[in-house]
């Protein structure tokens, strides 16, 4: 989840610079690009953080003094709710940014001064300078989020959330598919970074492709990051890369309840941290060696790392919650997944003919304890939200009303083992009706081979459709 991790004195900063950045340069578009040029913006914007500093010190003395408790609380619930309404703007706004930067590279090729123009408003910061600033001027400036690092790495928390809403929105539009919805989602996260990326290359001096180039990459950093794992957001971009492996574990058992939400937490924990981790790298494409040059390079991974995964807890308590995504649907959803995975991993043992009984007895374990998980969730729930889980979630094979695992569930959902229906022969054509007869399983080479049994699968598909018709 992409955060928004700038405060109202970064924001200060920012715009100073960027008044001073226009004053200097020869024409309204065109841009100064001597070295000492940048050495005094950035002699300024150091000056201009540590003055700003100052004043906010003196300035938050001045308001404890003035400002009463109730209206420091009320203070503080309006800076919530700009801080979410911040991170949902910002989120818009690099969409747009990413738009304009293509519309800026097209006209570029027939105006300087058009690719100028548009490179200004891509670094300017809209929802800083049009609804942050002002809210901060206007008094959330008295919020207690002020008052701490925590505060401030919460007012980040509640942003990324903010952050998620538009791909929240993508997601869930009716009439759209969950395949194709999903990918919507995932493109407006990834489109948002690298618009986000593109205005802070500009405003750090980067040149027009060379941000572009930065911003792209960033999206793409942002969507493989979120993709590693689906963590707390895979009912809006799906399954990640490493969910099959992570998620259900070794054992092939998917975590549950408390388990699950500290798994999901330390994903995306991950997840951030690696972002910022080649953050650098990235830079490099515009600022070449210097973008190395990080003072406090493992401070910023691990509050990226804690910013991460508190975002992850704080959306799937609040908006995951109401995605169907959180508590009981969660884990009856990840052990369905894992049941898939279990499928998926006897089919691919079979067909290269290495199902063997030990791995089959441990694919069994891991289908019986997914399916333990899903009776343990629906035993849990009160009749009217049973009943809509068995629905929503199309348990009626696997569970009866009261949400019991219907008899032989395991072994029908393993296709194995089942008997020999064709004669009471065992494989060497030997008479069994005076012993019990052989177990068979659809993925074994002694009976069938998986070219034939996929095709009697296609063959009985089409008659059930026939049939049905």
């Amino acid at each position: 989840m992409a955060t928004y991790r700038m405060t109202p004195a970064d924001r200060r900063v920012r715009a100073e610079q960027l008044r001073r950045a226009r004053m200097s340069r020869v024409s309204p578009y065109r841009r100064r690009s001597t070295e000492t040029a940048q050495n005094t913006a950035q002699n300024t914007a150091q000056n201009t953080a540590q003055n700003t500093a100052q004043n906010t010190v003196r300035s938050r003395k001045v308001d404890e003094e003035e400002v009463s408790t109730v209206e420091r609380i009320g203070a503080t619930a309006a800076d919530v709710g700009i801080q979410l309404g911040g991170g949902f703007v910002k989120s818009l706004e690099g969409i747009v940014d990413a738009g304009a930067s293509l519309i800026g590279a097209i006209g570029g090729l027939f105006s300087d001064d058009f690719e100028d123009g548009v490179k200004d408003f891509i670094e300017y910061d809209i929802t800083g300078n049009a609804m942050l600033n002002p809210a901060y001027e206007a008094g959330t400036k008295h919020s207690y989020l002020y008052d701490s690092k925590a505060g401030q790495i919460a007012q980040n928390v509640i942003g990324a959330v903010g952050g998620m809403l538009p791909a929240v929105g993508v997601a869930f539009i009716p009439g759209v598919g969950v395949p194709l919805s999903q990918k919507l989602a995932m493109a407006t996260i990834m489109t948002s970074a690298s618009g986000n990326a593109m205005e802070e290359a500009y405003a750090d001096g980067a040149g027009y492709v060379e941000g572009m180039v930065y911003g792209a990459a960033s999206g793409a950093v942002e969507g493989v990051t979120e993709k590693l794992t689906g963590g707390f957001t895979k009912n809006v971009i799906g399954k990640g890369f490493l969910d099959d492996l992570i998620g259900a574990g070794t054992r092939g058992v998917a975590k549950t309840g408390v388990k699950r939400v500290a798994l999901n937490v330390a994903e995306e924990a991950a997840e951030e941290a690696l972002a910022t981790g080649v953050n650098p790298l990235l830079k490099s494409i515009y600022k070449g060696a210097d973008a190395f040059n990080v003072p406090n390079y493992w401070g910023e991974i691990g509050e990226s790392a804690l910013v991460g995964g508190l975002t992850a807890a704080a959306y799937g308590g609040t908006v995951g919650h109401f995605t169907h995504n959180a508590g009981k649907d969660a884990d009856i959803r990840d052990s369905k997944d894992a049941i898939e995975s279990v499928q998926k991993r006897q089919r691919e043992l079979w067909v290269k003919d290495k199902l063997s009984d030990e791995n089959d007895a441990q694919l069994r374990v891991a289908m019986e304890g997914n399916l333990k998980n899903i009776e343990t969730t629906l035993e849990k729930a009160d009749a009217k939200q049973r009943a809509k889980l068995i629905k929503q979630h199309g348990l009626q094979e696997i569970v009866d009303e009261n949400g019991k695992l219907r008899e032989g569930i395991a072994d029908d959902l393993l296709h194995a083992p089942r008997v020999n229906a064709a004669a009471d022969v065992n494989p060497d054509g030997e008479d069994s009706s005076s012993t019990s007869r052989t177990p068979v399983t659809p993925f074994d080479r002694r009976y069938v081979s998986p070219e034939l049994w996929n095709k009697g699968e296609q063959v009985r598909t089409e008659l059930d459709e026939i049939n049905t018709d």
